[in-house]
C-alpha cells in the first residue's frame, strides 16, 4: 500500500537530486535530535493546509534563466 511509503510529520531540511543516478537524497527531521536521510526515485512534498513559501526562487524549467545562481542554495552544507 502507498501509505506505508509516506513519511508523515517529517520536516524536509534538504532535497538534492542526482542526475548521475536519477535519485533524490532527502534529509528530514521528525525529531530535531534524530535526523533521517532517505533515498528515492520520486519525491512529492505536501506542506499541509497552509503551505509555506520557499526562501529560494521558484523556477520552472521552461523559463530557466541562464544566469540563475542556484549552487548551494537548496541544502545546508
Amino acid at each position: 500500500m502507498i501509505d506505508g511509503k509516506i513519511r508523515f510529520k517529517h520536516r524536509v531540511t534538504c532535497a538534492a537530486r542526482s542526475s548521475d543516478n536519477a535519485r533524490w537524497t532527502v534529509d528530514t527531521e521528525a525529531d530535531p535530535r534524530a535526523p533521517v536521510r532517505f533515498n528515492c526515485d520520486f519525491l512529492y512534498l505536501c506542506s499541509g493546509y497552509y503551505p509555506l513559501r520557499p526562501r529560494e526562487p521558484i523556477v520552472h524549467p521552461q523559463h530557466w534563466p541562464e544566469d540563475l545562481a542556484y549552487a548551494g542554495n537548496f541544502c545546508a552544507t
